[in-house]
């Protein structure tokens, strides 16, 4: 069985907002009327406020093994393999951003999941759904200049008591975050343990939101769009 890692970092709660914390609004006020603060103090207090960061989760016990990451975007059918996978296409899309909302090129993004019916391809899982041949169910990508990222898969199944969630390992050029993507309205979103686990505020960064399918998507394929916020860039 794999090993499965919790979060060794607190929640995105535990960050600070910004360059002023730990000063009331009143502090500041009085201390900028007695000409006390330094022009950098007043620029920040004057900047937009930060985003939150994406909140981590839990690795998993079934960190992708045995094959080699896809590179192309496009989970639904395996190399070497004939067939397409089986379930319900999803196109997932956003962008990785710094908390300024700053775009971040260059980003490598590990991305794994359960099959459509909620089975991984690895070793370690002895549930009785059956395996996809034609679905590994592992990418690895990059962002491009505009922190854009896009992906081809199918949704994945329920897996045990877990709601349907997709893996992530997002690195940046100071952020490593470890985390799972959710979908809204899943019926066991609120019963999962581990999405529950942390704040309303840290949960909400993590779920995907459906966006209507345009003329280019195949029939009765899901949209959805998800952007990740990195602490450090």
């Amino acid at each position: 069985m794999g090993r499965l890692l919790l979060p060794t970092e607190p929640d995105a709660d535990a960050h600070d907002d910004g360059p002023l914390t730990g000063l009331s609004r009143r502090t500041v006020l009085r201390a900028a009327a007695g000409g006390l603060l330094l022009p950098a103090v007043g620029l920040a207090w004057a900047q937009s406020p930060l985003s939150r960061p994406t909140s981590e989760d839990a690795l998993g016990p079934f960190y992708p093994e045995g094959h080699a990451p896809d590179s192309d975007a496009d989970l639904t059918s395996a190399p070497g393999r004939s067939g397409k996978a089986m379930g319900t296409l999803l196109y997932l899309s956003g962008r990785v951003l710094d908390r300024r909302g700053m775009p971040l090129a260059g980003v490598q993004m590990d991305i794994w999941q359960a099959n459509a019916v909620g089975r991984y391809a690895h070793s370690g899982d002895d549930s009785s759904a059956p395996l996809d041949p034609a679905f590994l169910g592992f990418a690895r990508l990059k962002t491009d200049a505009e922190g854009r990222y896009a992906l081809k898969t199918i949704k994945p199944g329920e897996y045990g008591r877990r709601t349907p969630h997709i893996h992530f390992e997002v690195r940046g050029a100071a952020s490593r975050l470890v985390t799972q993507m959710y979908f809204e309205g899943e019926r066991r979103n609120e019963s999962d343990g581990l999405l529950n686990a942390g704040s309303a505020a840290g949960r909400a960064t993590k779920m995907a939101r459906w966006i209507e399918p345009s003329g280019h998507h195949e029939k009765d394929a899901l949209v959805a769009h998800w952007d990740v916020v990195l602490a450090f860039g």
